[in-house]
């Protein structure tokens, strides 16, 4: 795709509780990607439970350890729902991530962190750019 693009892939499983006694497996794939035409970065998100996220760089917030990402829309979720993706930079060869959702008329919530880590390479720290 002539380097357009990146592909994220996440896998999740989650072991049995009291309020879910199956346990739980989640996958997901994204695909970041830059709108020329509005000069912004975008992440769209395929969800195994059938949701669809899209997602734009909160760059109001943006530094160069912390992306925000924050829905423009979601389809097959809550009416009026909403979610934020935060990768933060925790040091050259690792990162975390935060997602949160929000229901209506209620505050954005965690629903999951991850701590990932890079092998033998670091990290190329993303840099703001004015695209004006």
């Amino acid at each position: 795709m002539n380097k357009q693009y990146i592909e994220v892939k996440h896998h999740s499983e989650f072991e049995p509780t009291e309020q879910n006694a199956e346990g739980e497996v989640h996958d997901d794939k994204g695909i970041l990607s830059f709108d020329s035409a509005r000069k912004m970065v975008m992440f769209r998100q395929y969800h195994s439970e059938g949701y669809f996220t899209e997602y734009a760089l909160n760059d109001s917030i943006l530094t160069p350890e912390q992306l925000v990402f924050e829905t423009e829309r979601i389809e097959n979720f809550v009416p009026s729902g909403r979610a934020r993706f935060t990768i933060k930079i925790l040091s050259d060869n690792e990162i975390g991530t935060v997602f949160d959702v929000g229901f209506p008329e209620r505050e954005m919530a965690c629903f999951g962190t991850n701590r990932l880590k890079k092998r033998n390479k670091k990290i190329h720290r993303y840099i703001p750019v004015d695209f004006s």
